[in-house]
């Protein structure tokens, strides 16, 4: 079943004569339980892509259906609300919360919505994902592989349909990198959550169950 779902999708920037088309026409479709690697060269439409996926940004025009609903036509408040019970994010800079340890950035996507924790789900994430004697560290104690997985833990502990991850491992050495699409690729098997990365290592973007290129706001594959 397709939990994603693109169709005619156009971002364009500026106007006339200094317009940009970031997408161009794009029609894409990914499977619940997907791991996808989207990949292509720097400008060519991939963070852009994933942007609209996750309702960060709004298409010029075309839809975006994610779950059978066409988030194109939410307006701010409910784009925020959808993507903060339905998708998990991972950036490439961590984004964690400096003041706050690894339990207390982990928890807070739960606090923003008035939920409880479930220490239990919450102990098999950071079992998983080794870093269960990290929960009292704060991010500056911790290296960037450990900082990495504990934003991994933030973004799966609301139970997210789809993670999206923009260059996930493009602060962290050859070793780290595989380890971290290793436990993506776990996590989203264990928890049937699809998985949709950006990353620039084709090495690593082989192992996805699907790679999309992108080139000049254009699928290729």
């Amino acid at each position: 079943m397709d939990i994603v779902t693109v169709r005619n999708l156009y971002k364009k920037y500026g106007s006339k004569e200094n317009q940009v088309i970031a997408l161009n026409n794009i029609t894409l479709s990914i499977q619940e339980g997907e791991f996808v690697a989207i990949i292509g060269f720097s400008g060519s439409g991939k963070t852009t892509l994933l942007n609209m996926i996750g309702g960060l940004d709004k298409p010029s025009d075309g839809e975006v259906i994610i779950a059978g609903k066409k988030i194109n036509q939410f307006n701010e408040d409910e784009r925020t609300l959808f993507r903060r019970r339905n998708i998990g994010f991972v950036f490439q800079s961590y984004n964690l919360i400096s003041n706050l340890t690894a339990y207390e950035n982990i928890i807070l996507p739960l606090q923003a919505d008035g939920e409880n924790v479930n220490e239990k789900y919450l102990n098999d994430i950071v079992e998983i994902l080794g870093i269960k004697n990290k929960l009292d560290s704060l991010p500056r104690n911790m290296s960037g592989g450990q900082q990495q997985r504990v934003a991994i833990a933030r973004a799966l502990i609301t139970k997210p349909a789809i993670i999206l991850a923009d260059e996930p491992t493009g602060n962290l050495d050859s070793k780290a990198s595989l380890e971290v699409i290793n436990l993506l690729r776990g996590t989203c098997k264990k928890y049937n959550q699809t998985v949709i990365m950006i990353t620039h290592n084709d090495n690593l973007a082989q192992l996805a169950d699907r790679i999309v290129r992108i080139e000049d706001g254009i699928v290729r594959c």
